[in-house]
């Protein structure tokens, strides 16, 4: 009885101390959080009261799905979303603004400074003309040197005798236009 009692122990001892067979859980993944790389402006240049749209270029190391936050100076027509229109401030300066993006646990928060720059009216610095006089049909070439501060585009409208002649958009390579009294044809030469 005694070895019985003794096998019976060792036994008990052996199975006690046996090795788990299940298989171990696997500890959670480490969450990375995603990087914002970049915030742009559609529009190199802002004036007050204007709008442009603003991106936010991130990653997700762990390929999660993003959310995007924005906030700052301004108004946003929306304040989610990877891209989102911007109105800027009704005076110039300098104006931040921020996003913020989330992969649910983790996030990333960049700023942007816009500058708001005021809007300078264009400067007409000489207007000729190949012809002193203009018949019915016949054609004269004006040519317009103009510039502008901001570097916008520039426009021409011409009135002659409260006849409108010209509208040109679009830059001036060299601010020369073709005019013509009677049909009004435009040419940018």
């Amino acid at each position: 009885m005694k070895k019985l009692l003794s096998l019976s122990l060792v036994l008990f001892f052996i199975l006690s101390c046996s090795k788990d067979n299940s298989s171990p859980t696997a500890p959670d993944p480490v969450n990375r959080a995603p990087v914002i790389s970049s915030i742009t402006s559609s529009s190199s240049g802002i004036y007050p009261g204007g709008v442009t749209t603003l991106t936010t270029v991130a990653t997700d190391a762990d390929g999660d799905d993003l959310t995007y936050t924005w906030s700052g100076d301004g108004t946003f027509a929306s304040t989610s979303g990877s891209s989102v229109q911007w109105t800027a401030p009704s005076t110039a300066g300098d104006y931040s603004v921020s996003c913020t993006v989330s992969d649910g646990e983790a996030t990333d928060s960049e700023s942007e400074t816009i500058s708001v720059a005021e809007n300078h009216a264009p400067v007409i610095s000489s207007i000729t003309s190949s012809s002193p006089a203009l018949y019915l049909s016949e054609t004269a070439t004006l040519t317009v040197v103009a510039t502008d501060e901001n570097g916008d585009d520039l426009r021409i409208v011409g009135v002659i005798q409260e006849v409108p002649l010209v509208l040109l958009q679009g830059p001036l390579s060299n601010g020369q236009l073709q005019l013509r009294l009677g049909n009004t044809i435009l040419h940018v030469l």
